[in-house]
């Protein structure tokens, strides 16, 4: 029995919108996950090359996806910023579009 699960609500006009605006608010994080990869990007680039290591040849690949995985945590885990604006705006178009207004 333990693979039975709790039973969902029901699918109804306003659990249609809160999937949408779940959708939306995730999209928004990832979009703003994306904006800081490449900002941690541009920062690393501008760190001077050399040091105590050498580089090898799989640093590079590790550092972007090091810092893709900062980002998206740290997208996901902010109160406020572009995600939480864009979040904001779209999802007064999308009750606008559905006519929840």
């Amino acid at each position: 029995m333990s693979g039975i699960g709790p039973v969902q609500g029901g699918s109804g006009p306003g659990t249609a919108r809160s999937h949408d605006l779940e959708k939306l608010r995730h999209a928004s994080q990832e979009l703003q996950g994306v904006f800081m990869s490449h900002l941690f990007q541009a920062m690393r680039e501008t760190v001077p090359e050399g040091g105590l290591f050498e580089d090898t040849a799989g640093e590079g690949l590790f550092n972007a996806m090091f810092d893709a995985t900062i980002a998206s945590q740290a997208a996901g885990r902010m109160e406020s910023g572009p995600a939480e604006e864009l979040y904001r705006q779209l999802s007064a178009r999308l009750a606008a579009l559905r006519g929840d207004l």
